[in-house]
């Protein structure tokens, strides 16, 4: 089912999306390897008292590959492993450190199974 619908849409806030969009948070950093995505991403977790855990690195990596902001679900839909309450709990996590941001938007086009 193709439809409108608000949603959240998350990004990483040194990879540029969020001066892209408007978001009230610039990017500090612009990551341009994966290993500086990632380097970047452990950094800003260290520095709020925060482990760069597996499952942070597995978000860290669907939202760095992204051609675009996701949804939760549209994570979910990429790994399999990802179990929706640890997206939720580790977005929070990740937002807290200014990592990632949580954009509230009309997203004008989703995809439902």
């Amino acid at each position: 089912m193709v439809g409108a619908r608000a949603g959240i849409l998350h990004i990483l806030n040194f990879l540029g999306w969020a001066a892209s969009l408007g978001a009230m948070a610039a990017p500090r950093i612009v990551a341009q390897t994966s290993n500086e995505v990632h380097d970047t991403a452990a950094q800003l977790l260290r520095s709020s008292g925060q482990r760069y855990t597996t499952s942070r690195k597995a978000l860290v990596e669907i939202l760095s590959d992204a051609p675009r902001p996701l949804t939760i679900p549209e994570m979910m839909e990429t790994d399999d492993n990802i179990a929706q309450s640890s997206a939720y709990r580790n977005l929070g996590v990740m937002e807290r450190a200014e990592l990632s941001t949580g954009l509230l938007l009309p997203t004008s086009l989703y995809v439902t199974n």
